[in-house]
């Protein structure tokens, strides 16, 4: 199996591996003519194999098919890997039509059952693509809402000794943590208090900031928003209360959090996401319910009989067993997706609650 996509939520690898070769075949056949092949020979050619090229175009099509590829093309690295395998599918594909492959029944057969799901699929993508966008409207602001932060962190960690080679590291007494908590909070005053004196925030970050990976760049962490899964997960829903109460570049009091203290500065106004950068997510979410409903409304619609009296007596709830369909035929239902997270260096979990987080300067 060429491994062309990630893990795709809409429609299985397989099937976009098909509908690639499809694409491959009607351009090869086009002549040249034909609208789809003019869309995947658009931009610059980035390979030649054997007679036929492969363009900027033919990316810019798997992308619109397959969004999940949108990352992974913005990675030169990741782009090379893609452009690689669509080269052992040229190849794959020109000896096949060498040996005359395409014309095997069973090969005709299965071109015709994937390109009838596909279709098919289509209908449950429309529905989604709608749900999906109905979301947004009703949702963008309570949920979509966000806030660029920087973050100056004070580690309440222990520092334990240096492993002995042959023995289990020591674990920290509550001793060891409650002076590791401490210092972390005699630290954040500090800097507070450097803060409050006119000291500039980049310098404290340099100075004072336990998060060397932030440190250089003032400590900018991205974007907290309101509907952030990991507020619970991680537990730092002191620092999003905080991000969302102060105006553009202040900061706030320290906030006390599971790994330590924290002072945030927002470095934007609030915005809301583009609907583009969420979508994924929200197509997770609505997708489940959405093929649910549909399949309930079209049966509504269409007359379903079973004239095999054994499929008329199956509960209609059991679930198809595997190697039903074949490989990759499935109208697979995606399971609720998490927002892609980027979790800052040194960023860890936080138990801050509202009332420790007091918005100052």
């Amino acid at each position: 199996m060429l491994n062309l996509y990630k893990e795709n939520p809409f429609m299985s690898r397989k099937v976009l591996i098909v509908l690639s070769i499809l694409i491959l075949g009607a351009a090869c056949s086009s002549g040249g003519g034909s609208k789809l092949d003019k869309s995947i020979g658009e931009g610059k050619a980035l390979v030649r194999v054997g007679g036929e090229e492969i363009h900027e175009g033919y990316l810019n099509l798997l992308q619109r098919v397959n969004p999940g590829l949108k990352a992974q093309l913005e990675i030169p690295s990741g782009k090379k890997r893609l452009v690689d395998n669509l080269v052992e599918q040229e190849l794959f594909y020109q000896e096949s039509q060498k040996r005359g492959l395409e014309k095997d029944p069973v090969v005709q057969e299965k071109v015709d059952l994937y390109r009838r799901v596909i279709v098919a699929q289509s209908l449950l993508d429309d529905e989604v693509d709608k749900k999906a966008k109905d979301y947004y409207d009703k949702n963008k602001e309570k949920e979509f809402e966000r806030v660029k932060v920087a973050h100056i962190f004070f580690s309440a960690m222990p520092k334990l000794p240096p492993p002995t080679p042959g023995k289990a590291p020591t674990p920290p007494t509550e001793a060891d943590k409650k002076k590791a908590e401490d210092a972390a909070e005699a630290k954040a005053k500090e800097a507070y208090g450097r803060l409050n004196q006119g000291d500039p925030w980049e310098v404290v970050v340099k100075d004072m900031s336990d998060d060397k990976a932030t440190a250089p760049r003032g400590g900018e962490m991205g974007y907290l928003t309101r509907g952030d899964r990991r507020a619970e997960r991680l537990e730092y829903q002191g620092l999003i209360d905080a991000a969302f109460t102060l105006p553009k570049g202040k900061y706030s009091e320290p906030i006390k959090a599971k790994d330590g203290w924290h002072i945030v500065q927002v470095l934007e106004d609030k915005e809301i996401q583009p609907y583009d950068d969420v979508a994924m997510s929200i197509k997770f979410k609505v997708r489940g319910e959405t093929k649910a409903a549909l399949v309930a409304d079209l049966k509504q619609k269409t007359k379903v009989e079973y004239l095999d009296a054994s499929l008329a007596e199956s509960p209609p709830s059991l679930p198809m067993g595997p190697g039903a369909l074949p490989p990759g035929l499935e109208m697979k239902t995606a399971p609720q997706a998490q927002p892609a997270e980027t979790k800052p260096a040194g960023m860890k979990p936080a138990e801050a609650t509202p009332s420790e987080t007091k918005p100052i300067k």
